[in-house]
C-alpha cells in the first residue's frame, strides 16, 4: 500500500442520516489521533527510522503525514496497520507552510532549530473553536534559545546559544493546566537538545507519553517521569539514536463518540474492538455507566456496551479535566447524548475558554442548550419534531456531536453538511456507523 493510498477514498461533503432507537453490532476503535499526529512529527526530526503500528488514517493525521513528505523530512512507507517513517536530514531552511493547515505544527520549530535549521512559520496553531493563545510554545522557543523574528507576516526561527540545562513549565491557563501540545513540543526540543531538559506539570495524555515510549526506545538518554515532572537527561555516545517501534493507544475520543451514540439512540448493545476494559479510564466509563450503559470486558481487545431505554438517567453536573480526568475532546459529542434525556445538566470545561460551537447546531435539531463562557447546560428532553433537518459540522467535534445527536433526532432524516470537518478526526466513520445499525447516505 503506497503512503497516498488512503487519500484515495473521496471523502463525502455530508451525511444524511436517519435517527435510530437500536443500535447493535461491531465499531473498530483505531489508535490516538493526537498521537498519531505528534508522533509523525517526532519521527520525522528522530536520525533513525520509526515504525508506528494501530495508526489512524483520518484527515489530519494523513495531512499531516503528506506535509512531512513535501517538507522532505521523512520518507513514509505504509502497509496494513503499520506505518514507517524514514527520516531525511533537514534543509538549512525548512518552511512549514505545507502544514499551515494541521494546527500542530508549531511542534516541530523547536527541535528543527535546534538541528540547524531556520524555520519559516506562517503563526497557524491552536484550535479553531477556542481562543487560546500559543504564548506558551514561544515561550518554549525563547527557553531553548532560539531566535525569534517576524518577517511578511511569517516568523523566522531560529537557534542561538542555547542554555545547557533547561526547566521548563509545561502549563497554561490560571489554573496551570498542563498543556498536551506544549509538553508534546517540549519533548520533541529535549530529544534535540544536547543537555538535560527539566519538564514540570508535563501533560500525562496518551500523545506525550508515546512520545516517551519514542524517546526510550530510539535514544540512549536516561528519562525520569515523577509525577508531573519529567527529566530527559543529555546526550550520551554522541548522537547515536535507534530503530524504534511503537503501538497507539486506543483512540479514547472515538471510544467516548461509539458510546454517546448508544446513550442517544437509547437502546442496544456494540463491541468496540481495539480497546480493552483496563485502557478505558474511570472518568470515562462512570459516566456512561451512571448513564446507564453497562460497559464488560471481552478479553484483551474488546469492550461490549448494552444500554436499555428504561436505565436511561441525566447526569446533574461533569467537569472536565486533564488526564485522567474526562477529557475536553469528548465533552461535545456527551451533550449531545445528554439532550435527549429527561433532566437539566451542566458540563464544565476549563480546559478551553469556550468549547459550545455544538450548541446552535444542535438547537437546531431541536435540542434545548446553551452556553455561557467554558460551561454549557443542557435542558434534556425529547426535541422538538421536524421532518427534515440540515445542519453544518463548524469543527471536528462539534461535527462528531451533531452525528451522536442525529441518531436520538425526532425527524425524518438529519443532513450534516462539511462533514470534511468531521473527517479530520475519524477516518471511515460512515463505514464505522453502518455497522452497528446506523442507515445512512453520503453525499460525495
Amino acid at each position: 500500500m503506497s503512503e497516498n493510498s488512503h487519500r484515495e477514498t473521496i471523502v463525502p461533503g455530508s451525511l444524511i442520516i436517519e435517527p435510530t432507537q437500536f443500535l447493535n453490532g461491531e465499531a473498530i476503535v483505531p489508535g490516538d489521533k493526537v498521537a498519531a499526529i505528534h508522533l509523525a512529527m517526532a519521527a520525522a526530526v528522530m536520525e533513525s527510522p520509526t515504525v508506528v503500528h494501530n495508526g489512524h488514517p483520518c484527515g489530519d493525521v494523513l495531512t499531516m503525514q503528506s506535509g512531512l513528505s513535501e517538507i522532505g523530512l521523512v520518507r513514509i512507507e505504509t502497509s496494513e496497520g503499520r506505518t514507517m517513517f524514514v527520516p531525511s536530514d533537514p534543509a538549512n531552511t525548512v518552511s512549514l507552510a505545507p502544514l499551515a493547515s494541521t494546527r500542530s505544527n508549531i511542534c516541530l520549530i523547536t527541535p528543527l532549530a535546534l538541528r540547524g535549521s531556520e524555520v519559516i512559520f506562517k503563526g497557524t496553531a491552536g484550535c479553531g473553536f477556542t481562543e487560546r493563545k500559543t504564548d506558551g510554545h514561544f515561550s518554549l522557543m525563547r527557553a531553548f534559545g532560539l531566535d525569534i523574528f517576524t518577517d511578511s507576516g511569517h516568523y523566522r526561527i531560529a537557534a542561538r546559544d542555547t542554555p545547557g540545562d533547561i526547566i521548563f513549565d509545561c502549563s497554561v491557563t490560571e489554573r496551570s493546566l498542563p498543556s498536551v501540545g506544549i509538553s508534546c513540543h517540549a519533548i520533541m526540543a529535549a530529544l534535540s537538545h544536547q543537555g538535560t531538559t527539566t519538564l514540570t506539570n508535563i501533560a500525562l495524555e496518551p500523545a506525550p507519553m508515546t512520545l516517551l515510549q519514542l524517546a526510550s526506545q530510539a535514544t540512549n538518554r536516561s528519562i525520569s517521569l515523577n509525577g508531573r515532572m519529567l527529566r530527559i537527561g543529555p546526550i550520551t555516545k554522541g548522537r547515536e539514536q535507534h530503530d524504534a517501534q511503537v503501538t497507539l493507544p486506543p483512540d479514547l475520543t472515538v471510544t467516548s463518540t461509539y458510546l454517546a451514540a448508544l446513550v442517544a439512540a437509547g437502546n442496544g448493545s456494540l463491541v468496540l474492538s481495539g480497546i480493552n476494559i483496563e485502557q478505558l479510564p474511570d472518568s470515562i466509563r462512570s459516566v456512561f455507566e451512571k448513564l446507564g450503559t453497562k460497559i464488560i470486558g471481552m478479553g484483551k481487545m474488546a469492550l461490549k456496551a448494552e444500554l436499555d431505554r428504561a436505565d436511561l438517567r441525566q447526569l446533574s453536573t461533569l467537569a472536565c479535566d486533564v488526564w485522567p480526568g474526562f477529557p475536553s475532546d469528548a465533552a461535545p459529542m456527551l451533550g449531545a447524548a445528554m439532550a435527549g434525556i429527561p433532566g437539566s445538566a451542566v458540563i464544565k470545561d476549563p480546559i478551553y475558554d469556550k468549547r459550545s460551537s455544538h450548541v446552535e447546531e444542535l438547537n437546531a435539531m431541536g435540542y434545548n442548550l446553551t452556553s455561557e463562557g467554558n460551561t454549557v447546560t443542557v435542558r434534556g428532553g425529547v426535541p422538538h419534531q421536524y421532518e427534515h433537518i440540515t445542519v453544518s459540522a463548524p469543527d471536528i467535534r462539534a461535527g462528531a456531536a451533531l452525528i451522536v445527536g442525529a441518531l436520538g433526532a425526532h425527524a425524518v432524516s438529519v443532513r450534516i453538511d462539511n462533514y470534511r470537518q468531521v473527517h479530520r478526526g475519524y477516518a471511515d466513520l460512515p463505514q464505522q456507523l453502518r455497522s452497528i445499525g446506523v442507515i445512512l447516505q453520503e453525499v460525495k
